[in-house]
């Protein structure tokens, strides 16, 4: 739930510091790109307002036609944004959850006196 309230929190959380920052900063950067891509959304339609209000319809459509072109931009940023805390939220939860994975099988006396399995079969 920490990912799900600030990205990366989560992984911060379980110390996981190098993903924590990874995350926080592909999270910064996709926040800065919704952001910036609205504010020129908001340009662009000040800018047809006023080609409009001054009947120049070739500036008109070449404004209407950048519009356009961006207007598909937030909601792909949107989308990755999403993503990126689905991921913080799922990888955060595995790691918490499987914090005591080595200890429970470090001291497994079913394995005492065995020889350790290599961790690659070509080995």
């Amino acid at each position: 739930m920490r990912s799900l309230v600030l990205p990366a929190w989560g992984q911060y959380h379980n110390r996981a510091y190098g993903k924590a920052a990874a995350l926080f900063a592909v999270e910064g950067y996709l926040i800065g790109r919704i952001l910036a891509d609205e504010s020129r959304l908001g340009r662009l339609q000040r800018d047809i307002d006023r080609d409009q209000l001054a009947h120049d319809d070739a500036a008109s459509q070449r404004d209407i036609t950048a519009y356009n072109g961006l207007l598909t931009r937030p909601s792909v940023a949107g989308g990755c944004s999403a993503a990126v805390v689905a991921y913080a939220m799922l990888d955060a939860y595995v790691d918490a959850y499987f914090v005591d994975f080595d200890v429970q099988f470090k001291h497994d006396p079913a394995l005492q006196g065995k020889p350790p399995i290599p961790a690659c079969s070509w080995v």
